[in-house]
């Protein structure tokens, strides 16, 4: 089985080239979403090993991988379908710890997800 285990990070560029382009650097605070080593097991299986997602606002992502790869996963722990305490890491969403413990309370804080199945 595959799993998902590298870090997802958004592109950047060299500082030195945005300072010279007269464009400032985005501090930490811009992120509206940080997902930070989770960790995600089932019996027998690791299906997140230290998973590191940020978003910043206004970004798109796309999560994509191989069947098995985690990608449901990270979104159901996202989501609070694995509450907290099932999982370790910590989900930082507009700059607020956040440990859902079911569904509606990621939905309170506004993050819906759609699940394909």
């Amino acid at each position: 089985m595959t799993t998902l285990s590298s870090e997802i990070l958004p592109p950047t560029s060299d500082e030195s080239d945005e300072q010279s382009a007269g464009v400032e650097s985005m501090r930490s605070d811009d992120y509206i979403l940080r997902m930070m080593h989770i960790t995600k097991e089932f019996p027998g299986v690791r299906a997140l090993d230290d998973v590191t997602m940020n978003v910043r606002r206004g970004d798109i992502h796309a999560i994509c991988g191989e069947n098995g790869a985690g990608k449901s996963t990270l979104m159901k722990v996202l989501s609070g379908v694995h509450p907290y305490g099932t999982y370790t890491g910590d989900i930082i969403y507009n700059g607020q710890e956040m440990r859902f413990k079911v569904i509606k309370d990621s939905e309170k804080a506004g993050i819906v997800i759609i699940h394909q199945e």
